[in-house]
C-alpha cells in the first residue's frame, strides 16, 4: 500500500478485481473484507487519477464465474455495488458490461477464468478496454521519435535504474547531429543555448514516459536524479528483503536471515 501510489497515473485504465464467492459469502467477516478492499481501491483511483472532476476509466471484474453463475446473483451484486459506490466520482468513468441479447447491463464483468475459449465476458472486457484506449486523447498525442529511440536504448541496458545524468548523456548523443545542424543554420543561437533547450525536452520526455507507465520518474528535488526502469526490481524486491519472516513456524521451520 505504501508503494502502489507510485504506479498510479491518470493515463491508464484500471481493473478492480474481486472474488464473487467472498462478496456473497455467508461469513460476515469475508463479505466485509471484500467490500472494504473494493472501497479502498476505488478511493485510491479517485485520489490519484482524478482531474477536472473525472477519473481514469475503471472496470470492475468479478472472478469465480464457474462457481457463481446464477443470473440473480449477478443482479444482486450489481445492485449492491451501485448502491455502495454509485455516488463516487469514479462511477462516472465506470466501464459497464453491456450484455448483448440479455437486455440489461451490469456494473461489473462476471468472469469465468476456467473458460479457455468462447469467453464472452473476457472478450467484451477486452473490446471495452480497446475502445476506451482508442478514444483517449493521450493515445493520440504526437511525440518526437527521438524519445522512443532514447527509451529503447535505456531499456537495452537491462538495468533497474539510470541516473538523470546518464539519460542526459544518451540524449546528448542522439541530439548530436541536431546540435551541429542547429549551430550551422542559426549563428545567433549557440550550441550551449541549444543544450539548455534540450534539457527541458528531456524533462518533457521523462514526464511523458512516466505518465505512460513506461518508466518511473518522480520530479521532486530529492528523487529526480533517479530514473527507475524496473520498479519491481528497484523497489519491491528490496522492500520484501527488509520486510520478511523472522520467526520459524511448525509448517515452515526456516526463517529469513539477512544483514
Amino acid at each position: 500500500n505504501v508503494l502502489h501510489v507510485f504506479f498510479m497515473s491518470r493515463y491508464g485504465i484500471y481493473l478492480v478485481v474481486f472474488d464473487m464467492e467472498l462478496f456473497l459469502s455467508a461469513e460476515e467477516s469475508e463479505r466485509e473484507s471484500c467490500r472494504e478492499e473494493l472501497k479502498f481501491w476505488l478511493n485510491s483511483i479517485t485520489m490519484y487519477t482524478s482531474e477536472t472532476g473525472k477519473t481514469s476509466p475503471v472496470a470492475i471484474v468479478g472472478t469465480r464465474g464457474d462457481r457463481v453463475s446464477k443470473e440473480e446473483d449477478y443482479q444482486s451484486i450489481s445492485s449492491e455495488l451501485e448502491d455502495m459506490f454509485g455516488e463516487m466520482m469514479v462511477w462516472q468513468s465506470l466501464i459497464w458490461y453491456e450484455r448483448k441479447g440479455e437486455g440489461d447491463r451490469l456494473c461489473f464483468f462476471p468472469n469465468d477464468n476456467t473458460l479457455t475459449e468462447d469467453n464472452k465476458v473476457s472478450e467484451q472486457l477486452l473490446f471495452c478496454i480497446e475502445q476506451s484506449l482508442a478514444s483517449s486523447d493521450y493515445m493520440k498525442e504526437e511525440i518526437p521519435i527521438l524519445w522512443i529511440k532514447i527509451f529503447d536504448e535505456m531499456k537495452s541496458l537491462h538495468r533497474s535504474y539510470l541516473t538523470y545524468e546518464e539519460v542526459m548523456r544518451m540524449a546528448q548523443e542522439k541530439y548530436e547531429d541536431g546540435l551541429e545542424r542547429k549551430a550551422s543554420k542559426d549563428d545567433n543561437e549557440s550550441i550551449e543555448g541549444f543544450k539548455a533547450l534540450m534539457k527541458f525536452e528531456v524533462r518533457d520526455m521523462l514526464r511523458f514516459l512516466n505518465d505512460m507507465g513506461m518508466l518511473m520518474w518522480i520530479e521532486e528535488e530529492e528523487l529526480k536524479d533517479v530514473i527507475i526502469l524496473d520498479p519491481i526490481e528497484y523497489l519491491v524486491k528490496p522492500a520484501t528483503t527488509i520486510i520478511c519472516k523472522h520467526l520459524a513456524t511448525k509448517d515452515d521451520p526456516y526463517r529469513t536471515m539477512h544483514e
